[in-house]
């Protein structure tokens, strides 16, 4: 049986459609709540119809919750030149505590608490620059910076061979590209 409850929401302030500086500005939250067990090595009984289970593994009260701060900022430089700022800062926490249990069937089961938990932050950002070269054509490069943070693992405390959770994985992207209409914008090309 699992339950999962998520529940995520943004929130975004603008700037007008006819300012010379467009920006953006907002506030992320998610949050994801999860119970679940999973039971595997089932022996069926004598007569067919009952079963027993000889081992699970669950999280209990499990809890993932991200937080995010972010602008984005277009500043013109020139009639067909924009240069471009973004910077995020985002927090994640995955709590993901449950446990697992074997030896059912031979009557001495054993229990063991399993998963651990994970807070990570990271500030990430994006600097850009467009060129339209005509009004259905244009240019761009852009470099950004990425990030996930790690897994937890649902393995027992007392396991030192696992690592009890995964590295966060990072990124620096290089963009180079254009963005282009023909046929009166009937035909969009990008590349």
């Amino acid at each position: 049986k699992h339950d999962n409850e998520f529940y995520t929401q943004e929130f975004r302030l603008a700037s007008g459609g006819d300012s010379r500086i467009n920006w953006v500005a907002g506030l992320f939250y998610s949050r994801e709540l999860s119970d679940g067990v999973e039971r595997f090595g089932t022996t069926a009984g004598a007569d067919q119809k009952t079963f027993r289970m000889n081992n699970y593994y669950g999280v209990v009260a499990g809890k993932v919750t991200t937080q995010a701060i972010f602008g984005d900022l277009s500043i013109p430089m020139g009639e067909r030149s924009r240069f471009n700022l973004g910077l995020r800062y985002t927090s994640e926490e995955k709590a993901l505590p449950g446990e697992a249990g074997t030896g059912f069937l031979a009557g001495t089961p054993i229990i063991v608490k399993t998963g651990s938990t994970l807070q990570e932050s990271k500030p990430t950002w994006s600097i850009g620059f467009e060129h339209d070269v005509s009004d259905n054509h244009m240019i761009y490069a852009k470099v950004n910076t990425g990030f996930k943070s790690g897994t937890v693992n649902a393995i027992p405390p007392t396991v030192t061979i696992v690592n009890s959770f995964t590295d966060p994985e990072e990124i620096t992207a290089f963009q180079i590209g254009t963005k282009n209409y023909f046929r009166d914008g009937r035909v969009r090309l990008n590349a």
